[in-house]
Order: C-alpha cells, then structure tokens, then sequence
C-alpha cells in the first residue's frame, strides 16, 4: 500500500498558488480531481488500485503548516509502512521546470513538510519538491534587497500563464516517473527531473 499525499492549501482561494504544486502534481497522478472531504482524517481522500497494489491519495485540509496532523491519522488507520509515503510539495529553492524526488532528508524549511516529520518521528519517507522558484526571493521583511518579494507573498501568489505552462510539463515528467514506479517491490530512485524550456 503506498500513500501519496500532496500538500497545499484548501479553499478556492488558493487554487493555482505557487504553495500548492503539491496538490497539483497529485490530482495528475491521481488521474482525476474528485477527492472525498473525510472529517477523520482532516483530508480530501482518494482510494485506487494499481497494478495489483493499494493507493491512497490525500489532500490535507489542515493548511499546509499542520499537513502532519492528517498525515498520521492515515497512516495509523490504513497501517501504511513510513517507507510508502510519498510526500508531493512545492520549493522555492528549486528552478520552475525541476522537480527533485529523494528518498529521505530534512524539511530543508518548508513548515509542512517539517510538521509531517515531526507527527510522524521520521525524516524516512519519499518527497518529491515541485520546483516554483523563479523570481528573486527575500526571506523576511527585513531583507531590503530592492525588487525582491517576500517568501510568503510568493509562493501564496498565483502562477502565471506562462508558469503554468512550465509546471504542467515538469508534473506531467514527475507524474509519468512516480506512476511508472507504482506494483514495484524495489524504492523509487533519487532523481533531478527538468523540462526543456
């Protein structure tokens, strides 16, 4: 059984932010947009079979800085083994048009991914970091670098047009990688994928 979960924010005010690639990348693998609001686990929860395994796709509904508490109820209801989980989520410090997928690591600051490891007492699951970076970035109020935007202004803006262009491709690469992967017994490898632009 593997547990693919995408973060974001809920709410149709954050549809096609930068923050929620996560949620994007998933419904591409997912296949589909029709997720089901679950009160227990504080998430949108989509159940599929694939190539004879079990998937569970979810959506937390916590805000992305509490997607840990989602998280663990499904894991302790489904019984799903850490090494299954499949965390899909945005990074600013990656190039628009690259997604890195790696086997372990630290939450390397984004808050919902650091909230996952701590709810769930380990770094030992896959996240695969949808590249949003692009403009130049400071990190607090601050920073006074002039023609900069603030970190949290960024990545809760919406992507333009021709940003959506990139990222389509780069989920459509990250997408056909990850269900490629799926009836597999061996872990998906470590990869840097990028779209020609």
């Amino acid at each position: 059984m593997k547990l693919f979960v995408g973060l974001g924010n809920p709410g149709k005010k954050y549809e096609k932010t930068r923050h929620n690639a996560g949620y994007l990348l998933l419904e591409r693998i997912a296949g589909e947009r029709d997720f089901k609001s679950d009160e227990k686990f504080k998430a949108q929860i989509l159940l599929k079979k694939s190539k004879g395994e079990s998937l569970i796709f979810a959506k937390p509904e916590t805000f992305m800085n509490m997607s840990g508490e989602a998280v663990v109820k499904i894991v302790e209801y489904y019984k799903v083994d850490v090494s299954e989980i499949f965390v899909l989520l945005d990074d600013v410090d990656i190039p628009l048009g690259q997604v890195r997928i790696r086997l372990s690591g630290s939450s390397a600051g984004h808050k919902g991914l650091q909230n996952i490891i701590e709810a769930l007492g380990s770094e030992s699951f896959c996240r695969i970091r949808v590249g949003i970076g692009d403009e130049p970035i400071r990190s607090n109020e601050h920073d006074k670098f002039e023609n900069k935007i603030e970190t949290k202004n960024y990545v809760l803006g919406k992507f333009t047009k021709r940003e959506l262009g990139i990222l389509d491709d780069a989920i459509s690469l990250a997408a056909d990688k990850i269900k490629a992967h799926i009836g597999s017994k061996e872990p998906i490898q470590a990869t840097t994928l990028e779209t020609k632009l």
